[in-house]
């Protein structure tokens, strides 16, 4: 599997090599690359009528059955190709994206609550250096989604940082997510701040501090 800490310190911040390493790991861990897994939420998330405009806005081919990349996906059990449309698959709706938007996105601007998460985690810039993460707000502005990598089914390889405005303190869960599911593997409750790195370093294995 492709190391991350090959970017440190040699080399500074690129854009360019957290993409292409973003899509190493999700291969690695038998997930879907960046386009797959943007066809998907389209195909999962946007009504039949207007998903050809956003495959060519997202320049994911044609929309339809003869395109390669939707063949793929059917032949992965993700989506249905059936006469009257294409529909997403129960497999499929599990691999959709778990957030609306990454962090850093230019379309949208991060919620305060997983802009919070995200510097109490050590930011943004560090877990995607240090991870390979994608590092997602999730839906309602209730927190926080890293994806990482990770071989142990035991630890996880997603972890969801919500937030519980009644105590001020953060419901953690731990994931396994692949093509099939999604599935809890530690969930943790009143969850002080402080405590988040920690947890994080010692469930998963990988160290966010130097």
């Amino acid at each position: 599997m492709l190391n991350p800490y090959y970017l440190i310190p040699k080399v500074g911040y690129c854009p360019q090599q957290i993409d292409s390493l973003d899509i190493a790991i999700a291969r690695s861990l038998q997930l879907l690359n960046r386009v797959q897994q943007k066809a998907v939420d389209i195909i999962g998330g946007i009504k039949g009528g207007y998903r050809r405009e956003y495959f060519e806005k997202h320049r994911l081919g044609e929309y339809g059955p003869n395109n390669p990349l939707i063949q793929g996906l059917a032949k992965m059990g993700l989506i249905k190709v059936m006469r009257n449309g294409i529909q997403i698959t129960t497999k499929g709706k599990n691999v959709r994206s778990p957030a609306g938007q990454p962090i850093g996105s230019r379309s949208k601007k991060a919620s305060q609550v997983a802009k919070t998460i995200a510097e109490q985690m050590g930011g943004v810039r560090r877990l995607k250096m240090f991870l390979g993460a994608q590092v997602m707000e999730l839906q309602g502005d209730k927190g926080l989604g890293i994806k990482f990598p990770n071989k142990q089914r035991s630890k996880g390889n997603y972890v969801e940082i919500i937030l519980d405005r009644g105590s001020d303190t953060y419901n953690v869960t731990f994931f396994n997510l692949s093509v099939r599911a999604k599935k809890p593997v530690r969930k943790e409750t009143g969850v002080y701040a402080d405590m988040l790195v920690d947890m994080f370093e010692k469930q998963t294995g990988w160290m966010l501090r130097l």
